[in-house]
């Protein structure tokens, strides 16, 4: 059993209950991400202190926690709260199909709702487990380099993926707007942040950090402030966003039941 009350594990008869307080797991998200942050910027002194050709094995450790790299302690880290917001949808989505499949047949309108709303909760969980694995696999960082070389890019569009992302990101807002505006203030007005903190991250501050790297290198105290910047609001928007979900879950169930066969 799966308590969202605040506490310890405990036993109770022959259920073990583990309880899950969002609170306290976004607490520990966001010291997370201090870490990582205090760990990269250490990371990055360090690379810049001591050349690769001379400190190989040096550099290669210092990468596995550089936010601006892939395939690393920071991206398996986010990959992670995008699956983590991946299942939490789901499980909304769930909740929703069974108190659907409770209401009585009269209000049909109101069933046909909540049908529409369980569709639009899975579909974002589908989207973020998409995210997952785009994050996973880098799949944004390839199309970077072959949309610059064809479209001739550069300026605010050096990370050339952002034009896509913008317009994907604008077609997923006009789509959800009305289940948005549908929901209570509390839910809607998390969702509203935590979105802010990830788009402007991955989107506003990846234009600005495009026009620095080109303009004056990777290396410049100037991007490795926007990189960092960038990275911290995006990590700062999943946390939120699972903290929401997970407090939108207690409301919906206060206890999930966990029966192993």
């Amino acid at each position: 059993m799966l308590d969202a009350n605040s506490g310890l594990p405990m036993h109770q008869d022959d259920h073990f209950v583990l309880r899950i307080p969002p609170a306290r797991i976004y607490s520990v998200l966001l010291v997370g991400i201090l870490l990582l942050v205090a760990l990269s910027t250490a990371a990055k002194l360090v690379m810049l202190s001591y050349p690769a050709e001379a400190y190989g094995a040096v550099n290669e450790l210092c990468k596995r926690f550089y936010l601006d790299f892939e395939n690393n302690v920071p991206a398996w880290f986010s990959t992670l709260g995008l699956f983590l917001a991946s299942c939490l949808f789901g499980l909304i989505a769930y909740f929703h199909g069974n108190q659907q499949a409770d209401t009585p047949r009269a209000d049909a309108h109101h069933t046909r709702n909540r049908h529409a709303g369980m569709r639009y909760w899975m579909g974002l969980s589908l989207l973020f487990l998409a995210f997952a694995l785009d994050e996973a696999t880098y799949t944004h960082e390839i199309l970077i380099v072959a949309l610059r070389n064809r479209l001739d890019l550069g300026g605010i569009f050096y990370f050339a993926w952002v034009i896509p992302g913008a317009i994907f990101v604008a077609l997923v807002a006009i789509i959800y707007l009305p289940f948005l505006l549908r929901l209570k203030s509390e839910i809607r007005n998390g969702l509203i942040i935590a979105g802010a903190f990830y788009v402007g991250g991955a989107l506003g501050l990846e234009l600005l950090g495009g026009y620095l790297a080109e303009s004056r290198g990777f290396d410049a105290a100037s991007y490795i402030a926007v990189m960092t910047c960038e990275e911290t609001c995006e990590l700062v928007g999943i946390a939120t966003l699972n903290f929401v979900l997970l407090r939108y879950l207690t409301r919906l169930s206060p206890q999930i039941q966990v029966r192993w066969a």
